[in-house]
């Protein structure tokens, strides 16, 4: 009895992770692009980011260090993408207490994602575009505050770093 109970909690353990496994439909909609190590030119001796596949075809988690003297900041970030939502799910959490969510698709290429945080009385919408490259990805990131036209906060080439 003892011994079915155990097989029985075995096959309970393993059976959430194939429920939740999801067929890869192509290329495109997951997230493995971005498992590695990567840095922004520029900035390879401050910045660094490495990330990894939580669960095979679901998740890939971040976790970064900009040690500029300047303005030094850690995070943690986690990328997703929902078949059953059909978009991309990103959100990054940093020591300074950010909390950033965003949601996303992917277009010719180019993912985009779209986020929006309230500071008292201002709405802050945040918009990133991802652009593959040879050597990893450009991103862009524009803000609009309460509505006015989009302006470039910055533009950064990230790099990835050989193992």
């Amino acid at each position: 009895m003892k011994s079915l109970m155990a097989i029985g909690l075995v096959l309970m353990a393993f059976a959430p992770a194939a429920a939740v496994q999801q067929p890869r439909v192509d290329k495109g909609d997951l997230t493995e692009f971005f498992v590695g190590k990567w840095t922004v030119k520029g900035q390879e001796r401050t910045f660094h980011e490495e990330c990894r596949l939580l669960t095979r075809n679901s998740f890939v988690i971040c976790e970064g260090k900009d040690a500029n003297p300047k303005d030094p900041i850690s995070w943690i970030s986690l990328r997703g993408y929902s078949h059953f939502d059909d978009l991309y799910n990103f959100a990054e959490y940093g020591s300074d207490g950010s909390v950033y969510q965003y949601s996303g698709w992917l277009n010719d290429g180019v993912w985009t994602f779209l986020a929006h945080r309230q500071y008292e009385q201002r709405v802050v919408r945040i918009e990133d575009t991802i652009t593959p490259t040879p050597a990893g990805y450009f991103q862009t990131r524009r803000i609009s505050i309460n509505g006015a036209d989009w302006e470039t906060r910055f533009k950064e080439e990230h790099i990835r770093i050989a193992d």
